[in-house]
């Protein structure tokens, strides 16, 4: 079986029976079988790769190749093309008439191998033909990869014995389509011979192994070398599926493996016809090759037209192709259609750098969008408030367009932020001493709010003054959040979630199906305490009115309390376990009894008393005792 499936070679040899097609190239596999009515066999070359190296067609291979023509009931001829050059008059006067050199040698192999370890396998392969007249062949597929995978040490020590040696026999006959020999089919017979001798699958391939394989392959995108390898490996699947001793169902497998290798055909077949069967494509080659000129236009909606034809749409400036033009077609229209394409992004770049911000906009993805097209994404910059951007352009902009688009875009977003998310730009861009800089920077760093035990150690050492000139900047002082205030309009949200998607190398689209982590709800103004979702300030009431309620004596979280907190009983006792209060004493025996619980207080540091030193005034201040009444 070769690498081109009997689906593909199917359906191209019914373009040429139907006459939708006048020629058919072929490899010498066309000798093999292919029976057509075809007129003349045209060589075009009269060579062949042997599996070792390059060598000439023997004339009874000519003659092979020479007989698919002429083939019901009608004379053929043979010749080749003009690069090859005139066929050897001696060859044409043998194969016309069947007169070749008779067979002297016949290849052999030794059929009774030695299994009893990998050292005797090799030397039975090796032995010499027992009669006059056979060859040894020389190493085969199986055999070349006996050789290379016996050159990993692990894998040589598991093929010990008479029946893992003739396992590993038996993986080496594993056929690789593709006539490579390459390291992933030899990657893929080791990881087969190691699955068939793990003990615990009991000489099976795992199903779950199988399938991530093959649907790797059920992939129909692509060129057509990419499609004919893909192609190639599942045929090696198929065999693999065949194996009814080493697979579990397999006619589950061989049927999974057949409908891939169809799905993977059909593509083949219509790439194969979309590159040699299109006349629009061949009449623009033979424009491009005599150098005629070639008429196209852009027009004011976008829409590229190239001889004629609609080829697709310039949208900001990437290209996107009709659906029904072939990519190789519009590559090669888009070579040639240069100058016209040239022209107008000149403009198009002129018009953008020109334009006000108002035509710009940033969508939920972190998309830039110019005039309804797409031209660039932001992505991680240095800082939160500073993003990149990636330009999309399909390389069809000049490196002095790109720079003039870059300084508009990043004058436009910086603009943006600063539009939208004042606050944290001011805050910012204040001067402040080193201490109050540090928290301003933390904030800013998680886009505006942090819970507060992780600043608490810094908000304590900070004097009235100093949170005096943070509250003029905006900085919110919480029991349980810290926050940088005027950041609560929904769009400003949207920025600050958007942002930090960005920063971290995410799509924004897909926080939406996330779990939101910590910094998220940060971003979006809220904090997540017993599994309930609070907003700042709401979450500040919450903590004051327990706080307040509690300094009367322990807490009880009945539905009286609830209600006051619009909370259910159950979140009401979560939240406040995670506000640090405790169930107070032991649970009452009744279950409906409400339980009780207590927050413990803070200790105050002690002031250390100060040394006195002995002899001085202020030791002589300190033995005097005062009448307090």
């Amino acid at each position: 079986m070769g690498a081109l499936s009997p689906r593909t070679r199917n359906a191209q040899v019914e373009l040429y029976e139907s006459g939708e097609v006048d020629y058919l190239v072929a490899t010498d596999a066309i000798g093999m079988g292919l029976n057509m009515d075809v007129k003349h066999v045209a060589f075009a070359s009269l060579r062949k790769f042997d599996g070792e190296s390059p060598r000439p067609l023997t004339k009874a291979e000519i003659a092979q190749i020479a007989g698919r023509a002429g083939r019901h009931m009608t004379d053929g001829t043979f010749g080749t093309t003009i690069d090859v050059g005139p066929m050897d008059a001696e060859v044409v006067e043998a194969v016309e008439n069947h007169r070749f050199d008779p067979v002297r040698h016949l290849m052999w192999r030794n059929s009774s191998l030695d299994f009893r370890s990998v050292r005797t396998l090799r030397e039975s392969l090796q032995e010499r033909p027992p009669v006059e007249g056979l060859i040894r062949q020389g190493a085969a597929e199986d055999h070349q990869a006996l050789e290379l995978l016996t050159k990993d040490p692990e894998l040589a020590e598991l093929a010990v014995g008479r029946a893992r040696v003739a396992l590993l026999w038996e993986v080496c006959q594993v056929p690789d389509f593709r006539k490579l020999m390459a390291d992933a089919h030899i990657r893929l017979l080791s990881q087969l011979y190691r699955h068939l001798t793990t003990e615990s699958l009991g000489g099976r391939l795992p199903e779950q192994w199988i399938a991530d394989q093959i649907t790797r392959l059920d992939r129909v995108d692509g060129d057509i070398d990419q499609l004919t390898g893909r192609i190639a490996h599942i045929r090696t699947w198929s065999y693999i599926a065949h194996r009814a001793d080493w697979v579990n169902e397999p006619g589950h497998w061989q049927g999974v493996a057949q409908m891939v290798e169809d799905r993977l055909s059909e593509a083949l077949h219509q790439a194969l016809t979309q590159r040699f069967v299109d006349r629009r494509h061949a009449v623009l080659h033979r424009r491009l090759r005599s150098g005629d000129e070639i008429e196209g236009t852009v027009a004011e909606d976008g829409a590229v037209v190239v001889e004629g034809h609609a080829l697709g749409k310039l949208d900001g400036f990437r290209f996107r192709r009709a659906e029904d033009a072939k990519p190789d077609e519009v590559r090669a229209m888009l070579a040639a259609a240069r100058r016209i394409l040239d022209p107008a992004i000149a403009t198009r770049v002129q018009a953008l750098v020109a334009d006000h911000d108002s035509a710009f906009s940033i969508d939920p993805r972190g998309r830039i969008v110019w005039r309804g097209a797409e031209i660039a994404a932001l992505a991680a910059g240095d800082t939160p408030l500073k993003p990149s951007l990636k330009l999309r352009h399909d390389d069809l902009l000049e490196n002095r367009q790109r720079r003039a688009i870059e300084d508009r875009l990043k004058f436009y977003v910086d603009h943006a932020i600063r539009r939208r998310l004042r606050p944290l730009t001011i805050a910012a861009k204040a001067e402040l001493p080193p201490v109050l800089r540090g928290i301003v920077f933390q904030l800013i760093e998680h886009l505006g709010a942090l819970p507060r035990a992780r600043l608490e150690d810094q908000l304590r050492a900070l004097s009235a003054e100093e949170r005096a000139t943070l509250a003029a900047l905006g900085v919110r002082f919480g029991r349980e959040t810290v926050w940088i205030g005027g950041l609560n309009d929904k769009r400003q949200r949207k920025m600050l979630a958007l942002l930090l998607a960005v920063g971290r190398g995410e799509d924004p689209a897909a926080i939406k199906d996330q779990a939101p982590d910590e910094r998220l709800l940060l971003a979006r103004g809220q904090r997540s305490i017993g599994g309930k979702l609070f907003e700042f300030g709401a979450l500040e009431n919450v903590a004051a009115l327990l706080r307040r309620r509690s300094k009367t004596g322990p807490l009880v979280a009945d539905a009286e309390t609830a209600a006051a907190l619009k909370l259910d009983v159950a979140v009401l006792e979560a939240v406040m376990r995670a506000l640090g209060y405790h169930p107070h004493g032991v649970k009452p025996a009744e279950e409906s009894a409400p339980r009780k619980f207590t927050k413990p207080r803070r200790r105050r540091r002690e002031a250390e008393k100060p040394t006195i030193a002995p002899g001085s005034p202020f030791a002589a201040l300190a033995g005097i005792k005062f009448d307090r009444r």
